[in-house]
């Protein structure tokens, strides 16, 4: 996330030199009404949205939470289990499942879904042994009902929530603060109160955008818990996957997702 700061220092940095080195005509009573109408609408606007997509990362973290939770019990009661077999074809799954699915863009999770269904298939193949085998394995199933609707939220939550209208809408809103604060910049009073007023609504934008493309936090919802697993497991992350080598697929849909990941692991 250093990157991200980097870029907010060098805008902040860039709209003080404007105001420093541009003066206004000063506050008018048309400039005054612009400002205030736009400023509620953007307050409005912004605060609905950023509800809302905290909500959703909130929702997406508690179902990858109850995921990994089911791929976590379902390896430590099948490890223990006389069909080695079943219990190592499952293991297998579990670990390809993770390697794959760990680094996909929220927005490609489906492709993982070959890798789960052989997850699911390995718990219903594995043959069982008497009682206390027989009930683990129930457990593991009456946990399935559980996890398969995990994986329909994240499927849902995964999709991005502003469109492009809205932030045409955000970004005019924006704009109009913006001009607004410039035009009134006549006096030293005037150039402090747009540098409180302009930083807050260009980070809003920068927020908004992480949270509705799931990169906030990426690390925390995308990386951790899966690879916990593999710690479980005693396994490790192949090494082409490992943060300090990994290189993301040069494609449309991950090439922020490439950044983020590297400074959100650093």
């Amino acid at each position: 996330m250093r990157f991200i700061y980097a870029v907010y220092l060098v805008i902040i940095a860039v709209l003080f030199a404007l105001l420093l080195l541009f003066r206004g005509p000063g506050a008018t009573d048309e400039v005054n009404v612009a400002l205030t109408t736009a400023g509620i609408l953007y307050a409005i606007f912004a605060g609905f949205f950023l509800s809302n997509n905290w909500s959703r990362l909130v929702e997406l973290k508690e179902s990858v939470v109850e995921e990994t939770s089911f791929l976590e019990l379902a390896y430590r009661i099948t490890s223990r289990f006389k069909d080695r077999k079943g219990a190592k074809r499952l293991s297998n799954a579990i670990k390809e499942y993770v390697n794959v699915y760990t680094f996909l863009p929220w927005q490609e999770i489906h492709k993982a879904e070959k890798q789960f269904n052989a997850i699911l298939q390995a718990i219903f193949d594995i043959r069982v042994h008497g009682g206390p085998e027989e009930s683990g394995k129930d457990e593991i199933l009456d946990e399935m009902r559980d996890i398969l609707k995990a994986k329909a939220e994240q499927r849902v939550l995964s999709a991005p929530q502003i469109n492009i209208g809205h932030w045409i809408i955000l970004w005019g809103l924006s704009a109009v603060i913006i001009f607004a604060l410039f035009y009134s910049n006549a006096n030293l009073v005037s150039t402090i109160i747009a540098m409180m007023f302009m930083p807050p609504v260009i980070l809003v934008i920068f927020l908004l955008y992480d949270l509705d493309n799931l990169m906030w936090g990426l690390a925390e919802i995308s990386t951790e818990p899966y690879t916990h697993v593999l710690d479980v497991m005693g396994e490790k992350l192949p090494k082409h996957l490992r943060p300090e080598v990994y290189k993301a697929p040069k494609h449309e849909t991950s090439r922020l997702f490439k950044w983020f990941y590297r400074r959100e692991l650093s």
